[in-house]
């Protein structure tokens, strides 16, 4: 009785095993189908949805700022006389609009300050009372762009040791450590001599003055030669990703050293300097050194600008 109950039970279950074995294979066969269809749109450069999105983005901003959409809400808003306008104009559509517009006059008066004005100055004051000078203390905003986009701002916080003194030092910043700043500091902020003793005759040598506007010109050109070359690498790892090239890193914090390697074990290794441009190229392939594609690689002006052309011209070393 027991085993007819099994065999029973075993025969209404597998209807239904049968119907979720179908529902696995189904949704792996989807799943496949999704993937191939990514692998296609990336390989066919078919913009995708964040592409898209940004020309959205794009298209509305230049619509906002457009002469026609100006003189319509500049049409709408109630005049000097006190004439109100009509029904059309005071539509929740163009009160939205105006808003929108307001904001985006707004936006690109930021943007075009930041752009102009690289770096900026304000002061602010540390609430600490034990705070060196009173706790006044010089904020400096350093900016810097990334495939035309503004990053989060550096800040530099300078004070004076003491009251009345002419020279600064540096207080806090937010600079990475990959930037040399204490290097730069100590060229072009030294410290102040010792006072002398009171019984010494012979009077102390002046130390260096100190140059603030050198200091933040050099460490705004560092910082921003570093987004550079992350930058440029980033566009080495797109625009090589279909040749015969495996990887493309940085090995090093300040994005000078470059590791690339191809599908057959080749290994490469690029020197870049501060400004973006190749410095030393080193090839080792499954037969030694490449010179021959060192020479590619280096060729044009020098600059990983087109390097990523170059490599998915090269399938293997």
């Amino acid at each position: 009785m027991e085993e007819d109950t099994t065999i029973s039970i075993i025969a209404e279950t597998q209807p239904y095993e049968e119907k979720l074995d179908s529902e696995i294979t189904s949704i792996k066969e989807q799943s496949e189908q999704t993937n191939e269809t990514c692998m296609n749109l990336a390989v066919t450069n078919i913009p995708t949805v964040a592409a898209l999105s940004h020309r959205s983005s794009i298209l509305s901003t230049h619509l906002l700022t457009s002469k026609a959409s100006q003189s319509l809400l500049h049409q709408s808003q109630p005049s000097s006389n006190g004439v109100r306008p009509t029904q059309h104009e005071t539509s929740p559509l163009l009160s939205a609009l105006a808003t929108r517009s307001r904001a985006q006059t707004l936006h690109n008066q930021q943007n075009l300050h930041r752009l102009c004005a690289g770096v900026t100055t304000f002061s602010v004051r540390d609430p600490d009372p034990r705070a060196l000078d009173s706790g006044r203390i010089l904020g400096v905003r350093i900016e810097a762009l990334s495939k035309g986009s503004f990053l989060t701002p550096y800040y530099l916080f300078l004070l004076r040791p003491q009251p009345l003194s002419p020279n600064v030092i540096i207080h806090r910043h937010t600079v990475p450590p990959c930037i040399p700043l204490p290097s730069l500091a100590a060229r072009y902020l030294p410290p102040p001599p010792p006072p002398p003793p009171p019984s010494s005759p012979v009077p102390q040598k002046g130390s260096k003055p100190q140059n603030l506007p050198r200091l933040v010109k050099e460490l705004r050109r560092e910082i921003v030669a570093y987004h550079r070359r992350k930058d440029a690498v980033q566009k080495i790892r797109e625009d090589a990703r279909h040749g015969g090239v495996k990887e493309i890193e940085s090995t090093d914090a300040e994005v000078r050293e470059v590791r690339i390697e191809w599908q057959n074990g080749g290994v490469g290794r690029l020197r870049l300097g501060k400004d973006g441009k190749i410095e030393k190229v080193v090839i080792l392939g499954s037969s030694g050194r490449n010179k021959e594609i060192e020479r590619k690689l280096i060729a044009e002006d020098g600059t990983v600008n087109s390097l990523g052309d170059r490599l998915r011209q090269i399938e293997d070393v």
